[in-house]
């Protein structure tokens, strides 16, 4: 009977596909085997996991918040419809900004694309970004 000691590497082998994973899995399938693993290595893999669920946790707190920013979530003022925009290039963003150069407000025309209907954009540094039938 041959012992065998798995370090956290050569566990993550056994379950996750990588190079010298055929080794580790020749050593688990074989009932002579002996193997043994510390409780660091168990303890190492979680937190691993935990830390890649953190970080995914994080990138989808960003993506949602700048979506929520960028007016992503805001419905359409005529028929109800969440987010689905496209800009009219014909009329560009009037903005308006203070002596420094900072910009303070701005509206633009965007069209609804289900309805087809034009809405007005508006941000403002103190209201936030709203929207409104255009005329």
């Amino acid at each position: 009977m041959a012992g065998c000691f798995l370090d956290t590497s050569a566990l993550v082998k056994h379950y996750y596909p990588e190079i010298g994973s055929a080794v580790v899995d020749q050593l688990w399938n074989d009932p002579a085997n002996v193997l043994f693993a510390s409780r660091l290595s168990a303890s190492k893999i979680v937190l691993s996991a935990l830390m890649i669920m953190a970080m995914v946790a994080l990138v989808l707190t960003f993506i949602l918040y700048s979506a929520w920013m960028n007016g992503v979530f805001l419905r359409c003022p005529h028929c109800g419809k969440i987010g689905s925009w496209r800009f009219n290039t014909a009329e560009p963003p009037v903005e308006k900004k203070d002596e420094d150069g900072v910009l303070q407000e701005s509206t633009q025309i965007r069209i609804c694309r289900k309805c087809a209907k034009r809405v007005l954009a508006k941000w403002s540094d103190h209201e936030g970004r709203t929207f409104e039938k255009a005329n």
